[in-house]
């Protein structure tokens, strides 16, 4: 998701700053927006660049969230009596969440890595 997010708002952002520039030039608004509105959506790149994400990280992932959930749940169900489960099962969901965040932006941005990627091959 976060590599299609991305790809999607860098695309936003290209309209957006061109239509600016082509403003500053002295074009009419609706002109500018319909030459910003000409730029294509890069399906390529967009698809390239997620299917590179998930063959990367979806396998760590996975691993690691086996490893930290089924001896968390184990311990919570046979240990952690029935009214606090919940509220414990709250706060390992909130870290949880800070580990998905943390390894979605690591090591740099995407286009960096895959750009590195097509330049080894």
């Amino acid at each position: 998701y976060g590599a299609a997010a991305h790809q999607t708002i860098e695309w936003l952002e290209t309209r957006k700053q061109l239509q600016e520039e082509l403003e500053e030039m002295g074009l009419e608004r609706y002109s500018a927006y319909q030459a910003a509105a000409s730029i294509p959506f890069p399906h390529e790149a967009f698809f390239s660049k997620a299917a590179h994400k998930l063959e990367n990280e979806l396998p760590t992932t996975v691993a690691t969230s086996a490893s930290c959930w089924i001896p968390f749940n184990l311990f919570t169900f046979s240990v952690v009596p029935a009214h606090l489960r919940p509220v414990s099962l709250m706060v390992f969901s909130a870290f949880w969440n800070c580990y998905l965040s943390l390894s979605q932006h690591r090591g740099g941005s995407l286009n960096e890595i895959f750009e590195n990627k097509l330049e080894e091959s």
